[in-house]
């Protein structure tokens, strides 16, 4: 997996390629909590490039909605780019019933 940001006033965007599992969860938890701060007002992950996220990837994705809850900004925070592969992983556990999810043509 890798993660490239972009920042731009108060919005981050996390750009991420490969598999979101296991063994590379944990690198993503360590990026979202050194780069989410008290003047993030905006979320967008793109998973353009991702083709498989296991249920360690869908619990970071779901700790960092809290972190926005805990802000009241759950409204501003996106999954993009979502392919179908990893949308049905989002339709079966449930996860596209409370995650922003905009699918745009990949």
């Amino acid at each position: 997996m890798e993660i490239s940001l972009d920042k731009k006033n108060n919005e981050i965007i996390f750009n991420i390629s490969g598999k979101i599992d296991t063994q590379t969860s944990p690198k993503l938890q360590e990026i979202i909590d050194s780069e989410f701060n008290s003047e993030i007002k905006k979320v967008t992950i793109d998973l353009r490039f991702v083709n498989y996220i296991s249920s360690a990837g869908l619990r970071v994705l779901f700790y960092l909605q809290k972190q926005m809850v805990k802000k009241n900004l759950e409204d501003n925070m996106e999954i993009i780019n979502v392919n179908p592969g990893v949308k049905e992983i989002f339709d079966i556990t449930g996860f596209s019933d409370f995650l922003k999810i905009k699918i745009i043509d990949i």
